[in-house]
This record gives C-alpha cells, sequence and structure tokens, in this order.
C-alpha cells in the first residue's frame, strides 16, 4: 500500500468502496446524534426549568434548587457527549473527502463551505456550544431569582 500522507493510506479498488461506506456510515451516526444530543438537551432544560419555576411559585426553595443541580449536572453531561459526537463527525468529514482525493468535490466543497460559515472563535463556538451556554445561563439566572425569593421569605 502506497501512502498519500501520514494519515491516510493510498486504498486499492477493491477495498475504496468498504472504506467509504464505513467513513459515510461513521458520519451519518456522528451527526444524528450531535442532533438528537441537541433536542435531548433543549427539552431537559425546559422540562427543568419549568419544575423549578413551578417548585419556586409553591415556595419549596430546597427543591427547585435540586432540580436546578440536576438539570445542570445533566447538561454537563450532554455537552461533553455533544463535544466528542461534533468532533468525532468532523473528523469523518475531514477522513471522506481525503479518502476520495477530491479537491472540488461535494465533501471537500462542503467542508469548505461549513468552515467559512462557521470562522471565528464566536461563530464556532456559538454553533458548537450556544444550546449548552443558553440552558446554563437560564439555571443561573434562575438559582439567583430562587435564591433572592429564598432570602426575602426568611
Amino acid at each position: 500500500m502506497k501512502e498519500t500522507n501520514d494519515i491516510i493510506p493510498k486504498i486499492d479498488n477493491d477495498k475504496w468502496n468498504s472504506y467509504y461506506e464505513q467513513a459515510c456510515e461513521a458520519f451519518r451516526h456522528y451527526s444524528l446524534h450531535v442532533r438528537e444530543i441537541r433536542t435531548v438537551s433543549i427539552a431537559q432544560g425546559l422540562t427543568v426549568l419549568a419544575g423549578s419555576a413551578f417548585l419556586t411559585n409553591q415556595s419549596q426553595y430546597s427543591q427547585a434548587l435540586a432540580a436546578i443541580g440536576f438539570g445542570f449536572l445533566l447538561t454537563i453531561t450532554l455537552w461533553s457527549m455533544h463535544k466528542m459526537y461534533f468532533d468525532h463527525s468532523m473528523e469523518m468529514q475531514k477522513y471522506i473527502s481525503e479518502i476520495l482525493e477530491d479537491k472540488d468535490g461535494p465533501w471537500t466543497n462542503h467542508r469548505e463551505s461549513r468552515r467559512k460559515r462557521l470562522e471565528g472563535r464566536f461563530k464556532h463556538g456559538l454553533f458548537k456550544h450556544g444550546v449548552f451556554i443558553l440552558l446554563m445561563i437560564s439555571f443561573l439566572t434562575l438559582t439567583l431569582f430562587i435564591i433572592s425569593r429564598w432570602s426575602l421569605q426568611n
């Protein structure tokens, strides 16, 4: 096997389809999980926020803070899973375009288009972490609100 670079070996025609199919399947798997984890994170965040707001309204402050603490820990867990799947999907996309050795093909164009859309730390950070940052800010805001109501009642 002839090396084309340090990472990707030159693939014989017999094995090319197999490698390509496996890489595409992995890319679909990771991309699907990125979307699903974002959806689950939004649902759990809204559920925890609504439950904590309800408990606060019922003057059950310690239970509301416990719910927010649990939601915070769950969000951190989902965030770390999301980062892992996101990074793996980007690696699979890079691997596929290198397998194809296609400088102007659809995979390379998609990668470049995505890179241009996400240029800069701010845009990339919002795209990759935005849902989770929003949930953390919401949890913090509600926590401060609960503490202020609790202290006013005592």
